[in-house]
């Protein structure tokens, strides 16, 4: 299942929240019916990365701000449920940039979670986290691969 390869191929702590985000997401996606992938909506998938981030923060313990991968899930879902009635084309252009920024404000964030947060202070300013990096990573490639060819 979707849900266990973040699990078996990623392993760490990463695979274990992707894990988990996965399995919160696909319980809230079964709320919506029984539903083809051509009847996903954008309120469908909304609520399903709503779940799985909730489900993060909530077995994770980390919140936005702690310097994770959660400081660029969080400003995309806020796309996603601020621009609701966009075209496909701009939303996912909004999504991929605030991934970016996401990254960007974790070289200014003291790491309160993950990994990160074992290494001195001084040893990670002005460095992104690994994390971050990783969900803006596959966010933008969900975004390119599905809607835009120049990201």
């Amino acid at each position: 299942s979707t849900q266990s390869t973040g699990e078996e191929f990623m392993g760490g702590t990463s695979g274990a929240l992707y894990t988990i985000a996965l399995t919160a997401a696909a319980g809230q996606a079964k709320l919506s019916g029984d539903l083809g992938c051509e009847d996903v909506t954008l309120e469908v998938l909304t609520s399903c990365l709503d779940s799985g981030l909730s489900a993060i923060v909530r077995y994770g313990k980390a919140r936005e701000g702690d310097c994770t991968m959660l400081d660029v899930l969080y400003p995309v879902l806020r796309v996603m449920q601020l621009n609701a009635s966009a075209d496909m084309t701009t939303l996912t252009a909004l999504c991929s940039q605030a991934a970016d920024t996401g990254v960007m404000k974790t070289e200014t964030l003291k790491p309160r979670a993950g990994r990160a947060s074992y290494i001195r202070t001084e040893d990670t300013d002005a460095c992104s986290d690994p994390g971050a990096v990783a969900a803006a990573t596959w966010v933008k490639a969900v975004c390119k691969c599905f809607y835009l060819d120049d990201l």
